[in-house]
């Protein structure tokens, strides 16, 4: 039987790290979509934070293939975001469910761990790209209903504060 040569100890914990950082970004996207379709489409402003907080707890625990299901069911979602989150998705169900087995050879071959190593980046930055742009849109409807942007920045540092605790 063949000795598959061993892995590079550095190669690994940079893989690893890789892909828990990936991981958490997308937890973050997911985190942040569900906010946009609670804010943007199942609430008005002005409801009691109680009952926004219940509609999105509810919400948050979609898949981000359930998010993006809901999120191609309503308007005014910019085409170019959806097909973008779309695109995403693709690479994120990689990462959560195939990439160990699929990336298995890479991470026993120097000239393919770069290639693997530069996946796992790229899904971690357009993670970090998705949320901010799903943020703007955020911020765009809530000042289309009167929100100024000192009053969200304002709530967000508040909300932000309150999950430190």
């Amino acid at each position: 039987m063949l000795q598959a040569p061993p892995i590079d100890p550095f190669v690994l914990h940079d893989i690893l790290y890789k892909v828990g950082f990936a991981l958490w970004q997308i937890q973050e996207l997911e985190s942040t979509i569900a906010h946009y379709l609670v804010l943007v489409h199942k609430l008005e402003p002005g409801v009691a934070r109680a009952e926004a907080e219940a509609v999105f707890e509810k919400t948050r625990k979609r898949t981000m293939g359930q998010l993006l299901d809901q999120l191609k069911s309503k308007d005014p979602v910019p085409d170019q975001l959806l097909k973008r989150l779309d695109h995403f998705v693709e690479h994120r169900n990689w990462l959560a469910h195939r990439s160990r087995s699929e990336s298995r050879k890479q991470v026993y071959q120097p000239a393919k761990n770069q290639e693997l190593l530069a996946r796992l980046d790229w899904i971690a930055t357009e993670a970090l790209t998705l949320m901010k742009l799903f943020m703007e849109e955020l911020v765009a409807h809530l000042e289309s209903h009167g929100f100024s942007r000192e009053q969200i920045d304002k709530q967000t540092a508040e909300t932000m504060k309150q999950w430190q605790r």
